[in-house]
């Protein structure tokens, strides 16, 4: 039951990040390959992958690499997104045109849901609990606490997805363009078409930008999400076939399938930090923020490159944090104690989401939490690079 590591701790490049690892699939036990869509779960530091000519996903301990169990699914899982309110995968499989619903918890397949024929994509929004896959109909919105079919919206060839939860809009890219989606009315907003043809999506809840490339053009479309107008135009060397942003550190990783790199960009400034050689085809990618890693789902070579990142602090134990900051946050009964190090009543914190965006903000002393929706997430001390992970508990 081990996976076989084979390269590890190559090279860093600018900002600091390297390839710490790339791990081969399938391994003698395991029928996953053609790897071509990942998901981090928080909550169980697990790491789910599915091959498109599989029938099973792969959960890998994402801080060991070891396997933690095989899932089976539908046929040619394509896309992964995870529900952390209810702390539920869902896996969208091409070939059996339906979703699978997994408990992260205990690895099983709690629903399966017939949708739209060829589901390629998935996004979550966290503000109304909803699922949404698209598929050759259009997209299909589905509860997330009842695993239900809500509504399928048509759009033309729908493919990758986003979700902003600052404004509630989902962002679907399609062959009339972005199209922008109400996440509370399901409803149709807008289509930019200075996005043509769009090909993947993440979103930065920090600048709330959406980041979009195109269909094999050198070069990653900046979005605001609050006016969904093009703000920047960020111009690489190779292609961005797939993207993901890590909150903790402000960066968007663009993958390209033809070069076999990553692209790193600056969520900040928008500039390109450097690129790093990955496994054959990358074609998808996942971020566990809490880590520092970045997982590349090599579609050719049947492996996952992992990229590790030191460039920023990022989550201390609670020694590490008593160290630096004082005593660690603690939850009890509904309530968040917080206190720096000095014992100031001025040094303030904000908890984030899994996401990077600001859930409350929190004072020295005792904090009401109770309206905190159960999960994972992390302190941040103002004027820090650094935070405690926590978890809201029904």
């Amino acid at each position: 039951m081990r996976i076989a590591v084979l390269t590890a701790m190559l090279a860093a490049v600018a900002g600091g990040q390297w390839l710490e690892a790339t791990v081969e699939l399938p391994d003698s036990l395991n029928a996953v390959s053609g790897i071509r869509c990942c998901v981090y779960c928080p909550e169980t530091g697990e790491a789910y992958f599915g091959g498109s000519e599989s029938d099973r996903l792969l959960v890998v301990d994402a801080l060991t690499g070891a396997k933690a169990t095989e899932i089976p699914v539908g046929q040619a899982p394509e896309a992964l997104c995870l529900n952390p309110n209810e702390n539920k995968v869902y896996c969208a499989n091409q070939a059996s045109n339906n979703v699978t619903v997994i408990d992260a918890q205990t690895h099983n397949v709690v629903a399966t849901l017939p949708v739209g024929d060829e589901p390629i994509a998935l996004c979550y929004n966290t503000h109304d609990n909803k699922v949404y896959c698209a598929n050759s109909r259009g997209v299909t919105v589905i509860d997330g606490a009842a695993d239900s079919v809500i509504i399928t919206r048509e759009v033309w060839i729908a493919g990758p997805l986003c979700y902003n939860p600052q404004d509630n809009k989902v962002y679907c890219a399609s062959y009339e363009g972005l199209v922008v989606i109400d996440g509370a009315t399901n409803s149709r907003i807008t289509t930019i078409n200075e996005v043509f043809p769009p090909w993947s999506l993440c979103y930065n809840p920090l600048e709330n930008r959406i980041y979009c490339s195109t269909d094999w053009v050198n070069r990653v479309i900046v979005i605001d999400g609050a006016a969904d107008t093009v703000v920047a135009r960020v111009d690489l060397t190779q292609l961005a076939n797939a993207l993901c942003y890590d909150p903790q550190r402000n960066k968007v990783y663009c993958a390209d399938e033809l070069r076999d790199r990553l692209t790193v960009i600056d969520g900040a400034t928008n500039q390109v930090l450097g690129s790093i050689g990955v496994g054959d085809y990358p074609i998808g990618l996942c971020c566990s923020p809490a880590q520092g890693r970045v997982y590349v789902a090599n579609y050719r070579g049947s492996s996952v490159s992992v990229i590790r990142d030191t460039a920023v602090v990022g989550i201390l134990n609670d020694e590490e944090f008593q160290t630096a900051l004082g005593r660690p946050p603690t939850i009890i009964r509904g309530v968040l104690a917080f206190q720096p190090a000095d014992g100031g009543s001025q040094h303030r914190a904000t908890l984030l989401d899994i996401t990077g965006r600001k859930v409350i903000d929190l004072v020295p002393g005792l904090n009401d939490i109770r309206h905190v929706a159960p999960g994972v997430y992390f302190v941040k001390p103002e004027e820090e690079d650094c935070t405690a992970k926590v978890v809201v508990q029904n």
